[in-house]
């Protein structure tokens, strides 16, 4: 296959996928977020949850005696902070072998005409997903270091190429643009706000849609011949189209079916889909930049070693978080409630909280269009496609019970998932009723509270209705109406103290939503502690044990 052939049948479908992704994704985004806000606030057909009216307390029958549950949440921080660094190091590792071995594919093209020095910044440019892998699983805003380290890189290769010779000048500079900035490029944009939610679904749908538009008429007119009239092939391409994008959904499907099963948690699909797509593009660029004059197939033949790469991480990937990862033998639930409103902060919180709570239990949270734009799951995509997302709200409530009723489940990467609960409007406290029997902690974010959040103060109410002694901690800044928070909290007998050891406990937020989680879960530890079942031995002993994978 020559260059030419490549690029028509691979490297166009690619652009084409680019190009779609990139314009329909926030609009479909859009149209998911509406319908989701329709759908919560429509009232619900035939009965409730079971005793919906009920407190939290009543609802608490399966819920694990403090001196078993809560006691496993000692050492909180650095519990959580060795479970982000076993993620952390797994997923470098990986990105770093899969560096590796497209810096070995570039020397043998390029080998000849550069130094052991020159490979060396290779090696730098391809280790640029290593860095974006850990920016995501630490959740840190680090697009604009990610920026200033591109150009910094840039900066290198020119001095380096000088040093290197005029030859090698263009060389460096043909690797700095595109195999370093064209997949940084296409790794933030599809990764803003009003992308990322959808983007690496659309974008596998696209491309497996365009490939069949492309294969389908280049089969048909080999077939055909001259014979083929126009119409005839643009049948065959719409054929294509339908058949790529049928087997792209249907991927998608059992990946969901993965997914629920507990072998794939939403961050690995996640992570693995964009590293997926990096791998794709650096695919296309190696057969196109290498030297190998016509000789055939080659072109075919850098395109599946570019390719294999990617089953070498992800094989790594899943050795290394299977090995490492500490496996929890009690989990706790926590619990997130929130005021509604102000997307991008509970975006921000909600990914903070996460992914310093995920390695040893699960986050309940009531879904919300809030978190729509970033956080849609696949199971929830899929339904909206097939126009099915109002599957999703279960009026019953049977799904939800179900689930609570079994202890969370530890994944495949060591993590556990975070659950969003769909629910109508007339099912609301219901199903926080239900989630606050459940559960083990509760961080309540009520920046922007005020006389208009009703919904606050029910949950408050709830909670001292009858969250017996686990730890409920308040996140509160400068938008926060501290005296009707006070007030509703007297009213309640509830006594809050400042990041305290008592159970009810405030903690003002800081100025990243990093710093807030860390206060959080400092403040959380304390509350446990001070308990007077939190010095017991036996429970320490039997919520805290880690065994190995």
């Amino acid at each position: 296959m020559s260059d030419q052939d490549l690029w028509r049948n691979l490297g166009v479908p690619l652009l084409f996928a680019l190009v779609v992704t990139l314009l329909v994704t926030p609009v479909l985004t859009l149209f998911y977020r509406n319908r989701l806000k329709i759908l919560m606030a429509a009232r619900s057909a035939g009965q409730g949850l079971e005793a919906a009216s009920s407190s939290p307390a009543a609802l608490a029958s399966s819920v694990p005696a403090p001196a078993q549950a809560l006691v496993a949440l000692g050492g909180l921080g650095q519990r959580a902070g060795r479970a982000m660094a076993a993620r952390c190091n797994a997923y470098a590792a990986a990105a770093g072998v899969q560096a590796l071995v497209l810096t070995a594919l570039f020397a043998r093209d390029y080998g000849s005409a550069m130094s052991w020095f020159g490979l060396l910044v290779v090696l730098l440019v391809f280790l640029l997903p290593t860095v974006w892998l850990v920016i995501q699983i630490r959740a840190v805003c680090g697009w604009f270091r990610l920026g200033g380290g591109c150009l910094a890189l840039l900066v290198v290769l020119m001095v380096l190429g000088r040093l290197l010779g005029v030859d090698a000048v263009s060389l460096m500079l043909s690797v700095g643009v595109l195999h370093m900035l064209l997949p940084a490029l296409l790794l933030l944009v599809l990764n803003l706000r009003f992308w990322r939610g959808a983007a690496p679904f659309v974008f596998l749908i696209a491309l497996a849609g365009f490939f069949g538009w492309n294969f389908a008429f280049r089969i048909g007119g080999a077939w055909l011949g001259s014979t083929a009239g126009e119409p005839l092939l643009v049948v065959l391409r719409l054929i294509g189209l339908a058949a790529g994008s049928w087997l792209a959904l249907l991927l998608l499907q059992k990946l969901g079916q993965v997914d629920g099963k507990a072998q794939l948690s939403d961050q690995e699909l996640r992570l693995d889909l964009w590293m997926l797509i990096y791998t794709i593009v650096q695919a296309l660029i190696f057969p196109l930049q290498a030297r190998r004059g016509d000789v055939d197939g080659a072109a075919v033949v850098a395109l599946v070693l570019v390719l294999g790469s990617f089953g070498v991480y992800w094989l790594l990937k899943r050795y290394l978080l299977a090995r490492f990862s500490p496996r929890i033998a009690l989990p706790a639930r926590l619990l997130m409630l929130r005021v509604f409103g102000n997307n991008r902060r509970s975006e921000s919180l909600f990914e903070q909280l996460r992914q310093a709570w995920n390695g040893f239990g699960s986050i309940e949270l009531i879904a919300g269009t809030d978190l729509a734009l970033q956080q849609i799951t696949l199971p929830n995509f899929m339904a909206f496609l097939r126009g099915r997302l109002a599957d999703r709200f279960d009026c019953s409530g049977s799904e939800l019970v179900a689930r609570l009723a079994r202890p969370p489940q530890q994944l495949a990467d060591g993590s556990f998932h975070a659950h969003q609960s769909p629910c109508h409007a007339d099912r609301w406290l219901a199903v926080v009723n239900r989630l606050l029997g459940q559960c083990d902690a509760v961080v309540m974010d009520l920046r922007e509270f005020n006389d208009q959040r009703q919904g606050c103060w029910a949950e408050l109410q709830a909670l001292a209705d009858g969250f017996g002694g686990r730890p409920v901690v308040l996140v509160v800044d400068g938008s926060t109406d501290r005296k009707l928070l006070d007030t509703m909290l007297a009213q309640l007998a509830v006594a809050v103290q400042p990041a305290s050891a008592a159970q009810w406990a405030l903690v003002s937020a800081g100025r990243q939503d990093g710093s807030t989680v860390r206060s959080v879960l400092q403040t959380i530890e304390a509350s446990v502690a001070a308990q007077p079942w939190g010095s017991q031995p036996g429970g320490a002993t039997a919520g805290s044990k880690l065994r190995p994978a």
